[in-house]
């Protein structure tokens, strides 16, 4: 049985759905975003037209949200402070 991709995030444009997408990406976690054709086609960024829905299969979709949450809550650190760890 095929596992079901789950919404872990809806977003405003594609911009921050691909940074989201790095991120879990980052941690091993594999993505997909879906938008309505419309605002793909046309580039919004806003209204319900520039919704981003960040997609991950159902397994990784608890480890993603805590990912995610902790980006949104300056939780995790910056390139600049791991650069400054390794000096």
């Amino acid at each position: 049985m095929e596992d079901k991709l789950i919404r872990v995030a809806s977003v405003n444009g594609a911009i921050e759905g691909e940074i989201l997408r790095a991120l879990l990406a980052s941690e091993g976690i594999e993505s997909a975003l879906s938008q309505e054709a419309a605002g793909s086609t046309i580039g919004l960024g806003v209204g319900a037209l520039g919704v981003v829905e960040v997609m991950v299969l159902e397994p990784q979709a608890e480890a993603a949200r805590r990912l995610i949450e902790a980006y949104r809550g300056g939780e995790l650190p910056s390139p600049d402070e791991d650069n400054s760890s390794q000096s």
